[in-house]
């Protein structure tokens, strides 16, 4: 039975392909605290930065596979300097990479769209100019021009996650939509502009494709729904299922006058969140598209926001 090794495999991702996968594979995880799936022989409790341990635990394992997920994500406690998320997101991130050179393993390494930047364009395909603006994308992009650059040492796949939710995750979505915790959702100028996730049911069908078939490819795979909806839809899907009861159109440059005030305000008190500014303002309300051709002509990708109805009513 071939071993997989998991980094962050008590994420929410993690589980999920934890669960999915531990059917036809020996699973091991990497965690900041114990997991809940994995027993102590299998779920190893390390961070990342401890390299010693990091090597410890693959010479124990000497895994087949490793799926890299652990990173550090805009989370306004941790620290998020860009030293931070050069140190855990490409540093840390290459050590994973060199322990699987040396071992031969085939890995699986989540990345994201933010790699590409603020675009504006019909459509954002693998072979699209990256432009990562924050510190986490451009860490990322880091990541994967190390494993581009030692490709002849390495059997690997990158996998780009446009914003991802699952039926007991839905924060990317509803922070786009919703007011909470009163039950409005919101919209602004027309509602027309579009949004394009990821169900976590599409990134479980195509690591296990990959593993399954062996087909790594060496490349990148865009990952996400086939369709992209806009807001109005998602709010219009969101009434139809009980989740909000009223929607309004918000004043756009009102809205963007506030950031750049509160902007300035936490700059001025010292304090730090991360999530308010302009850019992430304008990244949450801008159409940008995504083609996950390359990857749905490999393997089917069927999951849609449909897959949340379940979780959410449960």
């Amino acid at each position: 039975m071939k071993k997989i090794l998991i980094t962050g495999s008590n994420g929410f991702i993690g589980r999920q392909l934890c669960a999915a996968l531990a059917k036809e594979y020996e699973i091991f995880g990497i965690n900041r605290t114990q997991s809940a799936q994995l027993d102590e022989q299998h779920g190893f409790i390390c961070e990342l930065s401890d390299f010693t341990s990091i090597h410890t635990i693959f010479n124990r394992i000497q895994p087949d596979i490793v799926i890299h997920l652990a990173a550090l994500v805009h989370k306004n406690h941790a620290d998020t300097s860009k030293a931070n998320y050069d140190f855990i997101n490409y540093e840390c991130a290459c050590n994973i990479f060199d322990e699987c050179i040396q071992r031969n393993c085939k890995l699986i390494f989540s990345s994201t769209i933010e790699v590409y930047g603020n675009r504006q364009q019909a459509l954002v395909k693998e072979s699209t100019v990256c432009s990562p603006k924050s510190y986490y994308a451009i860490a990322k992009y880091k990541a994967e021009e190390y494993l581009r650059t030692h490709s002849d040492q390495l059997t690997y796949a990158i996998l780009r996650f446009a914003p991802v939710y699952g039926e007991a995750f839905t924060l990317n979505i509803d922070k786009r939509i919703l007011l909470k915790p009163i039950p409005l959702a919101y919209y602004f100028k027309n509602g027309e502009y579009q949004f394009h996730f990821c169900s976590v049911n599409n990134i479980i069908t195509f690591v296990t494709f990959l593993i399954e078939k062996d087909t790594y490819g060496n490349t990148i795979y865009n990952l996400s729904d086939k369709k992209a909806v806009s807001a109005k839809e998602l709010i219009t899907f969101y009434k139809a299922q009980g989740w909000c009861k009223y929607h309004i159109r918000m004043p756009y440059l009102l809205c963007e006058a506030m950031i750049l005030f509160l902007g300035v305000f936490y700059k001025v008190m010292k304090k730090k969140d991360v999530f308010l500014s302009i850019r992430n303002f304008e990244k949450l309300f801008s159409s940008t598209i995504y083609s996950n051709q390359k990857a749905d002509t490999l393997c089917p990708l069927p999951g849609s926001i449909e897959d949340i109805v379940k979780g959410r009513k449960s």
